[in-house]
């Protein structure tokens, strides 16, 4: 594999990880992060650090993001990496972005001569630090093919997926968020439904649950519910806005994701939700659930 000179932007929950396992494969990385524990912390793994933005896309042929909120990465770009790239380097967005944005972005490096890549993940923590995770790319075919070796250090080659153009990477984010939110939401509504009436999340996880199909992920939202911990099963609720912006941007609807946003979107923001405080499903459900003691 070629060996690059890569910067890294973000090196909060997951960056860690990227940063350790492409280091391992003998690239040569440089950080930057507004916290300067986090860039201490990856120096001392022999990581250089960069003084700021520009400095990381000065002396780097490929810089990768992975920022915590899809602002921040449009701030990131707009205010700093835009107006520093030259011809040839390339972008990748490690982080999970607007589709709408991901695409303007990528139009403006492009009349630079320059490319970016969507290539949000999923696996979280730990498939950021076995280098497993699931990686789904968008942009240019020709420079997805040049760097593919690079997503396999950093995911899982069975899961390492080129999708199609600018931002189908981060459709394909929305697809597994919405998978994971949506299923997510039906379990606890049902056994909400049951709790609600009088019957034991035992008792449920009992009768219904299972080791197969449906039964099994029943089973494990039920412990959830025995734990006294439903209301950190996460449904996502922290990004269905933007999956909702890109289906209106291209003329659909989704009806059940809308639901469940209108439901929570006015609670209070209690939990962690695909690392974003957030509103609680099974909280909003309670709270509203007359004569019930959450």
């Amino acid at each position: 594999m070629e060996i690059y000179k890569i910067g890294f932007c973000g090196i909060g929950n997951m960056g860690p990880g990227m940063v350790k396992n492409l280091m391992k494969a003998g690239h040569d990385l440089t950080v930057f992060d507004i916290r300067q524990e986090a860039v201490d912390a990856l120096v001392k793994e022999g990581a250089k650090a960069a003084s700021d933005h520009a400095d990381l896309v000065k002396h780097c042929d490929i810089v990768m993001t992975s920022l915590p909120y899809p602002p921040i990465f449009v701030e990131v770009m707009d205010n700093y990496f835009i107006d520093n790239a030259r011809a040839g380097q390339v972008f990748i967005d490690m982080g999970t972005s607007s589709v709408q944005e991901t695409q303007r972005i990528a139009a403006v490096l492009r009349a630079k001569g320059a490319e970016l890549l969507d290539a949000p993940v999923s696996g979280g923590k730990p498939g950021s630090d076995t280098g497993t995770l699931h990686i789904f790319i968008g942009g240019r075919k020709s420079v997805y093919d040049k760097y593919a070796l690079l997503f396999e250090v950093m995911g899982n080659p069975e899961h390492v997926v080129y999708c199609g153009e600018s931002g189908s990477g981060q459709v394909v984010k929305g697809v597994n968020q919405l998978a994971i939110g949506l299923v997510n939401a039906a379990f606890i509504e049902t056994i909400a439904y049951g709790v609600l009436a009088g019957v034991s999340a035992e008792a449920l996880k009992k009768g219904v649950g299972g080791e197969g199909g449906f039964r099994r992920q029943f089973t494990a939202i039920a412990d959830k519910f025995i734990q006294g911990k439903a209301e950190q099963v996460e449904v996502k609720i922290g990004q269905i806005d933007m999956f909702l912006d890109a289906a209106n941007h291209l003329g659909f609807e989704l009806p059940l994701t809308r639901t469940l946003y209108h439901f929570c979107e006015n609670g209070e923001k209690r939990v962690m939700d695909a690392n974003r405080l957030s509103q609680s499903y099974w909280h909003e459900l309670t709270l509203r659930a007359s004569g019930y003691q959450s």
